[in-house]
This record gives structure tokens, C-alpha cells and sequence, in this order.
């Protein structure tokens, strides 16, 4: 399904067309057939199989891409949902916010309404976060979080224009590169910086220390 649906040149019904046609095959698609296989997708970010959570979290990007903004509003509310549930097994908020990593990268060319910036990033930085509720949150859920940070800076500027938003994603992404039990999480934490320097260079003086 994830390339089915990646695919510029191939239908939601798997006929080879053009991209415009790609576009106007999936809004023929009855909307009932389109409700189900968000259902199932977003479920799958929960299945017991690594495989499935992994598959699903690219395919919920790859369909994000056709559908956001105007025909799954769920769909940020949702992820935004698993990841700050304090009951939801971490497997499932690592999948979750690889999902939002693939989403924010699917959805780059994109103009995105700000409310739905704020969504993707109030759910990343969540995840970025070394504590919650007094607990250490486990380094795979930084890990992901960090990675779907960097997919996701492109546009996120009118978060980083705002000083109390960006001290926050910086507080964040600063404790990530002290990370003593994880140098994948450092090291993702550090390509954050580097896309943020690209991107926001006027914006780091104020935390060049």
C-alpha cells in the first residue's frame, strides 16, 4: 500500500496514470472505503508486530500527503493523542512519532495551516522530552521524537519566530545532545542543530553558550 500510494504515477486503485489523475482517482475513491483504511492504518500503529507499526506509520504519511490538510482532520489530533498517553506502551509512541517524522517530510511542499504546524510539533516535542511526570522517558522515544524533529524544522517557522516556542523546542533538542545513555539519541540530536543552523541561523545566538 505505502507504494501504491508513494507513487506518482500510479492510482489509489492500481492503474498507472499521472499524478493529477492520482490525485482525482483517490477523491472518487467512496469516502467509506477511505474511512476504513485510516481506521485500519492508524490501529496498525498499535499491532504487536514491529513490521505492521513500521509499515503503517509510512503509509499513514504517504495517504497525510494526498489527504492533509482539508480531508483528515483526525489525523494530527490522533498521533498527538498516542504520544502524550500516559498508558500507551512506548512501542506504540516510538511508531507513532515516526509516523509524525514521515508525515512532516511527506508534507513538506506543502503550506500548512498553523494549527496543524502546532499539533505535529506539541507531539514531537513531547517526545523529545527527558522526563514526564517525574519519569525518564526511555531513549527510543527521544530517539524517534529527535528524528521526526528534524523532518519537521522546514516549516516550522512560525514556531521558531515566536521566543517562549523556540526556547522550548531548543530546550529540548539541548538535553538530547547530553544524552548519556544513547548516542544515536546525540547524534540525531545534533543533526537538529545542524538543520536548525541552516534554517535559523539568526535565531542561535541567543543560545550559543
Amino acid at each position: 500500500m505505502k507504494n501504491v500510494l508513494g507513487c506518482k504515477e500510479f492510482s489509489f486503485n492500481g492503474t498507472l496514470t499521472t499524478s493529477a489523475q492520482n490525485n482525482a482517482s483517490l477523491a472518487a475513491t467512496p469516502p467509506a472505503t477511505i474511512s476504513l483504511v485510516k481506521s485500519a492504518l492508524l490501529s496498525a500503529l498499535a499491532d504487536e508486530s514491529d513490521a505492521a507499526r513500521s509499515t503503517s506509520s509510512q503509509c499513514i504519511a504517504e495517504l497525510a500527503r494526498l489527504l492533509i490538510p482539508d480531508s483528515w482532520p483526525e489525523l494530527l489530533p490522533a498521533l498527538l493523542s498516542n504520544v502524550t498517553s500516559p498508558t500507551l506502551p512506548d512501542a506504540v509512541k516510538v511508531s507513532t512519532l515516526s509516523c509524525l517524522g514521515y508525515t512532516a517530510e511527506a508534507l513538506q511542499d506543502k503550506e500548512l495551516p498553523q494549527e496543524l504546524t502546532n499539533l505535529i510539533l506539541t507531539a514531537i516535542v513531547d517526545g523529545l522530552a527527558a522526563t514526564k511526570d517525574g519519569s525518564p522517558v526511555a531513549d527510543p522515544i527521544r530517539l524517534s521524537a529527535a528524528t521526526a524533529l528534524r523532518n519537521s524544522l522546514l516549516f516550522c517557522a512560525g514556531n521558531m519566530s515566536r521566543k517562549a516556542e523556540r526556547d522550548v523546542i531548543f530546550q529540548r533538542v539541548c538535553e538530547a545532545t547530553q544524552s548519556a545513555t544513547s548516542g544515536g539519541l546525540r547524534r540525531a540530536a545534533y543533526e537538529c542543530v545542524v538543520e536548525v543552523a541552516e534554517r535559523y541561523y539568526h535565531h542561535l545566538k541567543d543560545y550559543m553558550q
